[in-house]
């Protein structure tokens, strides 16, 4: 609802920015918990899988939002 009150203030960028931030923040989660993993040697091996994965998760959320954002127009 914040996103829609933002879009109708006309601060659709600032909505855009949070949106972006918000994903390299998530991203930047991913990445540490892999790092973390890859630290124990049996983990090692599924690490890259969870990277791969939650990227595809990431691109994925991003198209939905800005379809969610198309929408609005």
């Amino acid at each position: 609802m914040r996103e829609l009150s933002l879009l109708l203030d006309g601060q659709w960028i600032e909505t855009i920015a949070m949106t972006v931030f918000a994903l390299t923040w998530k991203s930047a989660e991913v990445v540490s918990s892999v790092l973390i993993l890859r630290q124990k040697q049996d983990a090692a091996k599924y690490a890259d899988r969870v990277a791969l994965i939650s990227f595809w998760l990431m691109i994925i959320s991003a198209i939905v939002g800005l379809v969610k954002l198309l929408k609005l127009f």
